[in-house]
């Protein structure tokens, strides 16, 4: 669902964060309310993860991470409690184990196993942090599953699911986009947050009935990228 699938790898060249770079963020931080960590690219697979994190919690702010689970691994999450992460938040596209390997390549097990260490080592510390999200790209082969993961949230000790529709960047995505038939689509919303209601589950869910999605990130967001440019849109290349 990214558009790094989509672009012209040529034009946009992967890279790391670099210490020149985390140096030039650095005194940044002190301004921000948070940081996000993540993008095009999956944070756990960046040298600068944690040093990074150390510099915004250095500065007093509050750091959200944004993972597919490239590299997320218990020693990992050990980590990144330790050095004071606020909010975890994984990218689980489903609640079935067919349904994750075919859109994200990992199985379900995984996730849990994710989840619940971080769960395990809140409670040894009598902490709140770092909350547990769920990020999840609504589409066709996924939304009948929505309400399912709304109760495994509930089980699983997850706050809640932001959902958003997948973007089309391409005619694939575009098919897969729930827009081409909000009606189809709506018994799943309406069900889902039935069951967040229901079980003290958060759950946001993108609009079916707009013409435009509103987007606020260019004025609550600026993006940094690894070479040290700025954006004001996640989608700005």
């Amino acid at each position: 669902s990214c558009a790094r699938h989509s672009w012209d790898p040529a034009v946009n060249r992967a890279g790391q964060l670099s210490m020149a770079t985390l140096d030039l963020v650095t005194p940044l931080l002190e301004s921000a309310v948070e940081l996000t960590i993540g993008g095009y690219g999956d944070p756990t697979e960046g040298e600068l993860l944690l040093p990074l994190l150390a510099r915004a919690k250095g500065a007093g702010c509050s750091v959200r991470l944004i993972t597919g689970g490239a590299k997320l691994s218990p020693r990992l999450i050990e980590d990144l409690v330790s050095g004071g992460l606020d909010r975890l938040v994984l990218s689980m596209d489903g609640a079935r184990d067919a349904t994750l390997r075919a859109l994200r390549g990992v199985p379900l097990k995984a996730w849990l196993k994710w989840i619940r260490k971080a769960r395990a080592l809140r409670e040894e510390q009598g902490s709140f942090r770092p909350m547990i999200q769920l990020n999840f790209v609504a589409q066709w082969p996924n939304v009948e599953e929505l309400p399912e993961l709304v109760e495994l949230c509930a089980s699983e000790g997850v706050a809640g699911i932001h959902a958003f529709h997948i973007k089309a960047y391409g005619p694939g995505s575009l098919e897969r986009c729930l827009l081409s038939d909000p009606e189809a689509a709506r018994p799943h919303f309406e069900e889902a947050a039935r069951r967040a209601a229901n079980l003290g589950v958060f759950l946001h869910l993108p609009p079916l009935d707009a013409d435009l999605v509103e987007c606020r990130q260019p004025f609550e967001h600026l993006f940094i990228r690894h070479d040290g440019s700025v954006r004001g849109c996640c989608s700005g290349l």
